[in-house]
């Protein structure tokens, strides 16, 4: 196998939980730039069957509580401590990498060190403040936030949006500049230009009267 970096560049990719700038493999194998948390990447021979019982599957993707780990088919396994994550892969698909760790894994390691709550739904910015759109999944969170963008408002989260735990006020935190307003599996979503770089304050946030 050749050398490969993962390079995911944005101000506020991350959740607000360390990770800023851009995050780089140093070598094939090996730790990984990430704020002040490390992620250490390493290519298996095979995946490791897991003895117990997933508490969540969704399409190819299983999640196991103790330790927490993410199981992407026999590709991918993500195991998340209270400090740190480890990523093992068999096979190396950056695309696909690159959702998974979006859209699951960096939001349950920001839950799981204690930091953010996680609601689904999206969020847009609005006078320095943030407004949340929950609904389940076909509700048209991301055709409204497409429809925002549009209007020249700013981008918060698309898909899961993280509040800052501990904190007077609620706060949200941006999660990442890509927005998925159509249904490609295993896709990141298109890049946005229009997009929160800073924690906001949360102005109001919108229910979906058919998930009540």
């Amino acid at each position: 196998m050749g050398d490969w970096a993962l390079k995911i560049k944005s101000n506020a990719v991350g959740y607000g939980i360390g990770l800023e700038g851009s995050i780089e493999e140093l070598a094939f194998s090996g730790p990984v730039i990430w704020g002040r948390y490390p992620f250490y990447s390493s290519y298996v021979e095979f995946i490791p069957e897991m003895e117990q019982k997933p508490l969540l599957s969704c399409g190819p993707l299983s999640y196991l509580l103790n330790p927490r780990r993410i199981v992407v088919e026999d590709k991918f396994l993500f195991t998340i401590d209270a400090d740190r994550l480890f990523f093992a892969y068999k096979s190396f698909d950056q695309e696909k990498l690159k959702y998974y760790f979006y859209q699951f894994v960096l939001p349950l390691f920001g839950q799981c060190i204690g930091k953010l709550l996680f609601l689904h739904g999206g969020a847009f910015e609005v006078n320095s403040q943030a407004v949340g759109l929950m609904a389940s999944s076909g509700g048209g969170k991301s055709t409204l936030l497409a429809a925002f963008q549009e209007l020249g408002y700013n981008l918060v989260a698309d898909d899961r949006t993280g509040f800052v735990l501990e904190t007077n006020e609620p706060l949200v935190v941006p999660a990442h500049p890509f927005l998925r307003n159509y249904r490609k599996s295993e896709d990141i979503g298109r890049p946005v230009t229009l997009f929160s770089k800073h924690i906001l304050p949360l102005k109001t946030i919108f229910f979906s009267a058919l998930d009540r």
